[in-house]
């Protein structure tokens, strides 16, 4: 398996066997009530757009939340993989947090609260707001 950053952001490709254990993995998320649209490479596609700002321009606050649901689900084929699946799908989604943390801040004021259940429960990403871009401005604005 190649290094931490995929060639392109679709290209998470981790060979047949691997692969197929993303696509039962993904299955199980389904049967758990995760939408029949998402997969863990999808997830992977998502957080990455997320870390390097994609979103910074337009999406919405609700956009934003969606997005972070896509890394509590990279947070759930993290706990369920192991072995060489389980470390190239940490490296990609350890690169990607890498990026998210530094185009956000502590979200100290609890902004995404009003609009998620933000508990103890709750990754560290969901501590934390972009620094700029209108989705910052929409939080900011709602004080």
């Amino acid at each position: 398996m190649s290094g931490p950053e995929p060639e392109s952001d679709l290209d998470f490709d981790f060979g047949a066997e691997a692969n197929a254990l993303l696509d039962a993995l993904d299955a199980a998320l389904h049967e758990e009530g995760w939408a029949a649209h998402y997969s863990t490479r999808r997830g992977l596609s998502t957080w990455f757009d997320v870390a390097r700002q994609r979103w910074a321009g337009s999406d919405t606050v609700d956009d934003y939340t969606n997005d972070l649901c896509a890394r509590d689900a990279l947070e759930l084929a993290l706990e369920r993989t192991t072995g060489a699946l389980h470390e190239r799908l940490a490296a990609l989604v350890e690169h990607a947090d890498r990026e998210f943390l530094a185009s956000t801040e502590p979200d100290s004021a609890t902004l995404l609260g009003r609009y998620f259940r933000v508990d103890s429960r709750s990754g560290w990403w969901w501590r934390r707001i972009p620094s700029t871009g209108g989705v910052s401005e929409q939080l900011r604005a709602e004080r």
